[in-house]
């Protein structure tokens, strides 16, 4: 057994090597025949039903993390996630204008957050925009039982449910081993990435029957981690993983779209946290939250299995893979 080790440990990476050589331009060339087929094939959402979860505090500043690169970019990023600490992901493309981007469209909405009254504006602005009607539902994503009943309200009100929507996640920035109670960790896990599985789990029947979408907001983080953001980041990888694995299970009677965003900025920007974003804009470009919304639905509607947007945000997972170096640089404490 040894030796069958060693034989493999030489020529099996020649062998696959020699074989990427060959079949990749094959595989190139099918992927692009796909992506034109999809582009005309576009699935319409008109008078389809999507459910959008997410947190409703903490309302858009910014919507993912992106690796760190040097150590004056990290030491300007804990100084930004230090005045937010632990706070909720709006996430302002996914709630706010990725619901705008399904209303224009003329979906139907399911809007779920714990703060319903913030909800409420978003819906009454999805209305003035198309969507022939919006539920808004207060619950807690890491709730089994709130999962399940806003699952069942959305049937009971719309009859049928095409696309799920997991965005709600928090985040908090702390080194691991300042936790002083380990439990201290457990909402991160409960909401990035049980409150999915818990949707998830009570939307597939109904999905099956329409044939409909899991869409996945993931993270960068989650191929190579963001100092102060472990947990955060274990969160967002246990995610990638699970849709990935539920991908194979599902398919092709599911779709599972999994999104990386980028930085996304939006029109209520704090001024009190300009200086970081410029900081952070002299070297990542921050995309508008308007036009991310639109090419995260596009890519949902062409069937995507990984969409990243802005499209370069894939760059990194290839860098976390071939020069993981890069993209590690010790932050000091303060």
């Amino acid at each position: 057994m040894a030796l069958i080790n060693k034989i493999l440990n030489i020529f099996l990476p020649i062998v696959t090597f020699s074989l990427l050589v060959v079949f990749m331009p094959i595989s190139i060339l099918f992927s692009l025949f796909g992506f034109i087929r999809n582009s005309k094939e576009s699935d319409k959402v008109s008078g389809k039903v999507v459910i959008i979860t997410g947190s409703s505090s903490g309302i858009g500043e910014v919507s993912e993390f992106l690796p760190v690169f040097s150590k004056s970019m990290i030491k300007s990023f804990g100084q930004w996630l230090k005045k937010i600490n632990i706070y909720k992901f709006y996430n302002f493309i996914i709630v706010k204008h990725l619901a705008y981007e399904y209303a224009r469209r003329g979906a139907y909405l399911t809007l779920v957050a714990r703060r319903e009254d913030r909800l409420r504006l978003v819906a009454n602005r999805c209305r003035r925009l198309g969507s022939p009607d919006v539920a808004v539902v207060r619950g807690d994503v890491s709730v089994i039982e709130d999962c399940k009943r806003f699952i069942e309200e959305t049937i009971s009100r719309f009859g049928r449910l095409d696309h799920l929507v997991n965005n709600a996640g928090i985040a908090e920035a702390k080194f691991f081993e300042d936790y002083l109670q380990i439990s201290d960790v457990l909402p991160i896990m409960n909401t990035n990435f049980w409150g999915p599985v818990y949707t998830t789990h009570f939307a597939i029947p109904h999905l099956k029957k329409t044939k409909g979408k899991i869409v996945a907001v993931a993270s960068p983080a989650g191929w190579s981690g963001v100092p102060r953001m472990s947990i955060y980041a274990a969160s967002k990888a246990a995610m990638i993983n699970f849709y990935e694995t539920l991908r194979i299970e599902l398919g092709p009677e599911i779709g599972v779209t999994i999104v990386f965003p980028g930085l996304v900025e939006n029109e209520n920007t704090n001024p009190d946290l300009l200086a970081e974003k410029q900081d952070w804009s002299q070297v990542v470009a921050i995309e508008s939250a308007t036009e991310c919304a639109k090419a995260v639905v596009n890519g949902i509607c062409r069937g995507k299995t990984f969409l990243a947007e802005p499209s370069w945000v894939r760059v990194l997972f290839w860098l976390s893979i071939l020069c993981p170096e890069l993209l590690i640089s010790k932050p000091k404490r303060n």
